[in-house]
């Protein structure tokens, strides 16, 4: 038990440690030490090391992570490919739909509150991720 508290605590400090990293590289893009494309691939870069990060801390499934993984890297491609608009909104929470639905047949109904929990807060870092794209 104390073991994987440990282990919990790590995970929540090196996701901590990738926020205040997405942040300082916003503000660091803001007042032009680092030039847009580098700043947009390394805001990127940490998105997907924050995500990796999330994941892990929720869970240890290879199977749900690997569909977590899929999800977020087809997500990205998606945001990268298309423009913001209400179409593109409906689609992200349709396909947020099927992944919940999927990771909840592979864990069971008794996790769906941290399902539920996960995919609020996966949510929410997309939306951050997206506003900071937006204003840059």
């Amino acid at each position: 038990m104390a073991v994987q508290k440990k282990e919990e605590n790590k995970k929540n400090a090196i996701l901590t440690t990738v926020i205040i990293l997405w942040g300082l590289v916003f503000l660091f893009m803001k007042i032009n030490i680092i030039g847009n494309y580098a700043g947009t691939l390394i805001l990127t870069l940490l998105y997907l090391y924050m995500n990796f990060n999330l994941i892990n801390l929720f869970f240890t499934s290879k199977r749900t992570t690997f569909k977590i993984y899929v999800f977020m890297l087809l997500d990205l491609v998606y945001l990268l490919r298309e423009s913001f608009s209400l179409f593109s909104i409906f689609i992200y929470f349709t396909a947020m739909g099927i992944l919940v639905y999927l990771i909840m047949k592979d864990e069971g109904k008794n996790k769906l509150p941290e399902i539920y929990q996960f995919a609020g807060f996966y949510t929410t870092i997309k939306i951050i991720f997206i506003s900071m794209l937006i204003f840059l």
